[in-house]
């Protein structure tokens, strides 16, 4: 008998929790609206690039579920590929973990929308306490960048180490203060940074050294 209630008690539990959760996930939805694309091709102008933070590994999951709510979104990504046991894999992988971009009308309801999907961490923030805003520009040309890659042919500064602080020149973070953490030699060359907003904090484990600017 003792059995029998601990698993109505825990079916119980198990249903308000699915509850609770469905209910704050169609709130979301309906939230993400506000973010559509059929908003944004109302009002063109005021569209603009958004970064949102994400956890790492569920970068494409986050892009899919943007693309499904009609949200324009960007995920840069590389190719990549490895020889195991003689044979050649390939695959693909997402060019900045744990970020990628969606572009929107601002409004509250359509940044509630975009924090409350799932694995969305946050929004990246501006030092002035809003979110950032990436240009249009720099998402053109970062773009152009991941269809024909060519960094390896951007000037590298070798002088670079753990600990420096430098600014990032080039791609959705240009403009940002960040401290170098740790860098990564070879044939392109890579950095793991932090960037530190309003008392937040947004790791990018991995951005061409090409993108920073020793200050």
């Amino acid at each position: 008998m003792m059995q029998h209630k601990t698993m109505i008690g825990t079916m119980i539990g198990s249903q308000v929790r699915d509850s609770f959760e469905d209910r704050m996930r169609r709130i979301a939805s309906v939230n993400l609206r506000a973010a559509s694309m059929a908003v944004t091709e109302m009002h063109p102008d005021s569209a603009r690039w958004f970064c949102l933070q994400v956890q790492k590994g569920r970068e494409f999951a986050v892009e899919k579920e943007m693309l499904e709510a009609n949200v324009e979104a960007f995920m840069p990504r590389e190719k990549w590929v490895q020889v195991r046991h003689g044979r050649k894999i390939e695959g693909e992988r997402p060019y900045l973990a744990g970020y990628i971009l969606v572009r929107c009308v601002p409004s509250p309801n359509a940044f509630h929308g975009l924090r409350r999907q799932r694995f969305v961490v946050d929004i990246v923030g501006g030092s002035d306490g809003r979110y950032h805003v990436v240009r249009d520009e720099d998402v053109s040309v970062f773009k152009s960048l991941i269809e024909k890659p060519n960094v390896s042919r951007m000037a590298t500064d070798k002088s670079f180490g753990d600990g420096d602080r430098a600014e990032i020149t080039f791609g959705p973070f240009a403009g940002f203060t960040c401290l170098v953490v740790s860098v990564e030699w070879c044939r392109e060359a890579w950095a793991s940074v932090v960037i530190e907003l309003s008392g937040k904090v947004f790791p990018i484990s991995r951005i061409p050294l090409a993108f920073l600017k020793k200050l």
